[in-house]
């Protein structure tokens, strides 16, 4: 077990599964680099190449349409359909979030729309591959998982060399238990801040989550965010901060717009950002606290089970929201012949004001992680205002990382860098992130080789 890279300690992952030598090298070069197949229920990956059959009746008042996008987020995709179509938002359903620099396929569901009016429509960035009637919308967390094909660029080491780190960190992944950390993603990057905004918002300390929603520039970041973002930190004036801050950045400017009339009301200022945004910032730090639990179990006891552990049944459609705690609920025997059997999964707590936390040793480190970043498990129901208040429930994720299917390799060359590629394609449950085995690979130093800069911050 190796220590992992610092940018990776602040987002609590403290610990590489493998002791390989870095391949170091950049994903996400290009959008082609990163290709994202959605894995159904029945186990039909959607191909890009529109290789497949759709198992559903057709029949029903739901058509569900394969979209093929290149370069879009989920919402970027939405909208497009909601504005090609002139339907509400109300109508669509997915069942998972895809990367945005990628090239993805993702199963969409609309209510009450005919096969013959899709075929008609014409979009910019999206295709349709398939279309089938079904009963019932979309939901998230109701695929199976995903495929990854990824291209890692720029490996400045020999052919020999590569194929022998390739072949043994996949050996190793392929044969041993892998961590299942929330990715970078989770925490954002460039500007892996949001965990930071949302500490500040369970700590009710407004004025921070403000400075770290504005202020903090990033040396990944476009340059006039930059010099925004250190306008404020030098002056804390919202007046002659929007006078550089790019229209892009929108929910920076909802707060900012509100305090250039309402000085120093913080929290009323956060009040205006739309609920989901806020509850996301809540969730990345529930996420870094379950990466600290993790990273810290991993150096201690392990995967194995232990009394007081928290298992969940398994049944791979939706969130895990029900736990049974080994020595109380269920027997220490019995949970582990679940285990051998793959009915169950050991789970850790991501936090929220209704989580239980684990009994025995793993409920030490819980409440100590807990005690040293200042926080309960209750301060997840946020009350800014009279009017508005966040909570989030919380929920448990099992600690390990199954692969769908094998990881596999090829070398390829790499004619953008004039070096070798290496390009690997994995499956992975829904709600596991690609960036966890690559990272086994690359071991890179700096989080730019992980949204495609090629010269790191320079």
């Amino acid at each position: 077990m190796k220590e992992a890279r610092d940018f990776e300690k602040n987002m609590g992952i403290h610990y590489y599964i493998t002791d390989t030598q870095p391949l170091f090298g950049i994903i996400k070069y290009k959008p082609e680099d990163f290709i994202v197949e959605e894995i159904l229920r029945d186990g039909t990956i959607l191909n890009i190449d529109g290789n497949f059959k759709l198992n559903f009746p057709d029949k029903g008042n739901f058509l569900y349409i394969v979209t093929l996008k290149r370069n879009l987020n989920i919402y970027e995709l939405i909208n497009s359909l909601v504005n090609n179509l002139r339907i509400s938002h109300s109508y669509l359903g997915v069942s998972g979030v895809k990367d945005k620099r990628a090239v993805t396929t993702q199963l969409v569901s609309i209510k009450g729309y005919k096969k013959e009016l899709i075929e008609q429509v014409k979009f910019k960035k999206i295709k349709i591959l398939a279309s089938a009637y079904s009963y019932g919308p979309l939901r998230l967390g109701t695929h199976l998982g995903n495929r990854f094909t990824v291209t890692i660029r720029k490996i400045n080491l020999d052919k020999d060399t590569i194929y022998n780190i390739a072949s043994e960190v996949t050996n190793m992944l392929n044969n041993i238990i892998i961590p299942n950390y929330f990715g970078y993603q989770r925490f954002g990057i460039p500007r892996p801040f949001t965990h930071e905004i949302g500490k500040a918002l369970v700590l009710n300390d407004y004025e921070k989550a403000v400075r770290f929603l504005i202020g903090n520039p990033d040396p990944l970041e476009p340059e006039e965010n930059k010099i925004a973002r250190k306008i404020y930190d030098e002056t804390n004036d919202p007046a002659e901060t929007l006078k550089y801050l790019p229209s892009n950045l929108y929910y920076e400017r909802i707060v900012l717009e509100y305090l250039l009339h309402h000085p120093n009301e913080y929290a009323n200022a956060l009040a205006k950002l739309p609920s989901s945004i806020l509850r996301l910032f809540l969730e990345s730090y529930s996420s870094y606290l379950f990466n600290k639990f993790l990273s810290e179990r991993i150096n201690s006891i392990g995967f194995n089970l232990n009394e007081g552990d928290l298992v969940s049944p398994l049944d791979n459609l939706s969130p895990i929201n029900y736990v049974f705690e080994i020595g109380r609920n269920i027997s220490k025997e019995r949970a582990l012949w679940l285990l051998e059997k793959s009915k169950v999964a050991i789970v850790l707590p991501v936090i929220g004001h209704r989580v239980k936390l684990n009994g025995g040793y793993m409920r030490d480190i819980e409440n100590k992680i807990l005690i040293e970043e200042g926080v309960r498990i209750y301060d997840f129901k946020v009350k800014l205002t009279d009017e508005k208040t966040v909570a989030l429930k919380g929920a448990y994720r099992r600690i390990d990382l199954k692969l769908i299917h094998p990881i596999e390799f090829q070398i390829i060359s790499d004619e953008i860098f004039n070096a070798h590629s290496l390009l690997l394609r994995f499956s992975l449950p829904r709600g596991c992130y690609a960036t966890i085995i690559l990272r086994e690979f690359m071991k890179s130093p700096t989080p730019a080789s992980y949204i495609g800069k090629a010269n790191g911050y320079f």
